[in-house]
């Protein structure tokens, strides 16, 4: 019994020392003071830090504008180990547009949006559909050529006199080779392979905001699809560009209506991202604004009034609206829940309208968030993504060189109707 009582007590000398031992080399490691640039993300007084070992900063205080905070560091949040001075340099700001602006897209390959048979000698056949093809994939290349445009695809399918082609083709991120042997349609005398494919999209939005250090611009808050598949167009380059409204066609229960708009003329920079949080992309001209805004953060934002900034007729103009549903756990898509209640805005449109997405969302003087869907069934209402959803995605792009992006889409026309091949 005295042994064990002698082994416990040299087993907790170890213990100790081995534990004063590690705080003390931590401390040594750990900075005496601690900046944070804060985009909303903390909700309560526990900072987490991730360094080496898992460790936080506690403090006092709300994180908000620029503030001092004395903490202290812990190992795991649970053993202290020394006394830090904690600072924050503020929440970002960015300039809110509300301005319609123009999106001209090139797709990276072409894609495949119909598959139709061909009237051959014999009989009714479609080759890509023989061949594996769906509706959605992406032809990268055919014959080793790399195809960027529709009119590549048909000339090497005409051209093949009915050789079989090898085809490159990209579906759900992973790429395999097709086979595909054109024939030769009655009606026209061409070789067809029976696909129909698209290499660019355009469209018109609401620019939400730029960045007035990085350049770096949001808008829509949702990614452009491809109108028939609905799959997400991917981006080898694209423009941003002016844009004006020229009519409304009203919603109602049932059937949303539209912001018809059109491009202008000019740029305002070149695309850089089409992702499910919105297009973004590097300004090369300065668009008009309507004031600097902080980003607010999630848990900020609440349920009932705020304004929608957005273009109608000739300039952005604020309009009321009532935010009805907050979800802070749904960051990515639906954020919030908004609702018309300005009679002026709902006499014009009938609340959201197609071509709205983007439309920023102010409450209590801070950016919350930007329009993104209209409810069909409810035109006055419609769903909105958080503002620092956006802001963090436009952050990717920050270190993008304007001028590189500019080289990938020098000299290309947009197309947005499929050609057949």
């Amino acid at each position: 019994m005295k042994g064990f009582c002698k082994f416990m007590s040299v087993l907790s000398l170890v213990l100790c020392a081995a534990v004063f031992g590690l705080v003390w080399h931590t401390s040594t490691r750990f900075p005496d003071s601690v900046q944070l640039t804060d985009v909303g993300r903390v909700e309560t007084d526990q900072v987490s830090l991730q360094m080496d070992l898992p460790r936080s900063v506690e403090t006092a205080g709300e994180i908000g504008s620029e503030q001092a905070y004395s903490g202290k560091w812990a190992l795991w949040g649970i053993v202290p180990v020394k006394s830090v001075n904690v600072t924050t340099n503020g929440k970002p700001m960015v300039r809110v547009c509300g301005s319609p602006f123009g999106i001209k897209l090139y797709t990276d390959g072409v894609l495949v949006v119909g598959l139709t048979a061909v009237d051959a000698k014999v009989g009714s056949v479609n080759p890509a559909v023989q061949a594996g093809i769906e509706i959605g994939d992406r032809i990268l290349s055919i014959d080793g050529e790399v195809v960027t445009e529709n009119e590549q695809v048909s000339r090497l399918v005409s051209s093949s006199a009915g050789r079989s082609l090898v085809v490159e083709v990209e579906r759900g991120g992973v790429s395999f080779t097709a086979h595909v042997t054109p024939v030769k349609s009655l009606s026209d005398g061409v070789y067809h392979a029976g696909m129909w494919v698209r290499d660019s999209a355009a469209g018109v939005g609401m620019l939400t905001f730029y960045d007035p250090i990085s350049g770096v611009c949001a808008g829509l808050g949702h990614a452009i699809c491809d109108r028939d598949t609905g799959i997400q167009l991917p981006v080898a380059g694209g423009e941003l560009v002016p844009a004006a409204i020229f009519d409304v066609v009203p919603g109602k229960a049932g059937e949303a209506g539209v912001l018809c708009g059109t491009f202008t003329g000019g740029t305002l920079g070149v695309l850089a991202g089409n992702t499910q949080q919105g297009i973004y992309g590097l300004l090369t001209t300065q668009p008009a604004d309507v004031g600097l805004y902080e980003i607010a953060a999630p848990y900020e934002v609440q349920t009932g009034r705020a304004q929608m900034l957005c273009t109608v007729e000739n300039q952005p103009t604020w309009y009321e609206v009532e935010i009805t549903k907050v979800s802070v756990a749904d960051t990515d898509k639906q954020s919030m829940t908004v609702r018309v209640t300005d009679k002026a805005l709902l006499e014009k449109t009938g609340g959201i309208l197609q071509g709205m997405s983007g439309s920023a969302l102010v409450q209590n003087g801070k950016l919350i968030g930007a329009v993104t869907h209209v409810l069909v069934n409810d035109p006055t209402s419609g769903y909105a993504l958080f503002a620092q959803t956006m802001y963090e995605q436009a952050q990717q792009y920050a270190d993008t060189s304007a001028s590189t992006l500019l080289t990938s889409v020098a000299g290309v026309t947009v197309s947005v109707s499929p050609d057949a091949a």
